[in-house]
């Protein structure tokens, strides 16, 4: 296991995660509409094939259109329906983080710390979640802010600051721009 201390590939940035995501989700959506397609054209000829001979005990082969019809109607649906969700997910994330960083108001909070995330894992790979502190200098409140996904080690960027765009009628609502950070620490090269 990688301590924190040591330097992590950073990978692809969030944002090119979820093009990437979108992107498989269109693709998978695509696959799912020509099953689908492939499918109402063996239905419809293992329904032709039964009409043409509806009196006669046709057989096994006039049935073979209508199961794999069914076979491929049936992955299509799945697909079509997979693809659909994940791209529309991806899709809705995209459109509220750029919503986020339009509207929202933008301070600076102080990374924290962070955390490997076991519950998700990419090649074997875990990635972080960066934790920072905002305090707002008008009301004295502290927020307490978390990051998405980040393939970055926090330990690095510890008592650095991050931008972090918030609803400035709900400070609950935020989105912490860790591609931010690879802005500001000009030390930090991976040329992997």
């Amino acid at each position: 296991m990688a301590g924190f201390g040591q330097m992590r590939r950073t990978g692809k940035t969030k944002n090119q995660v979820m093009k990437i995501e979108t992107m498989l989700g269109g693709i998978f959506l695509v696959l799912g509409i020509v099953w689908l397609t492939v499918g109402l054209v063996f239905t419809v000829l293992g329904i032709r094939a039964q009409e043409s001979t509806p009196w006669e005990i046709t057989g096994e082969e006039d049935k073979v259109f209508l199961i794999l019809g069914m076979i491929f109607d049936g992955l299509g649906l799945v697909f079509t329906a997979t693809g659909g969700i994940v791209m529309s997910l991806g899709l809705r994330k995209e459109k509220w983080r750029k919503n986020m960083m339009s509207t929202g108001k933008r301070v600076y909070a102080e990374v924290t710390g962070g955390y490997l995330c076991r519950n998700y894992s990419v090649n074997n790979r875990h990635p972080y979640k960066m934790e920072c502190r905002y305090k707002d200098d008008f009301t004295g409140q502290t927020y307490l802010y978390s990051s998405d996904y980040t393939w970055a080690d926090p330990e690095l960027y510890m008592g650095q600051q991050i931008a972090v765009y918030v609803n400035e009628l709900d400070m609950s609502q935020y989105y912490v721009d860790v591609d931010s950070l690879q802005t500001v620490n000009p030390e930090i090269h991976d040329y992997r």
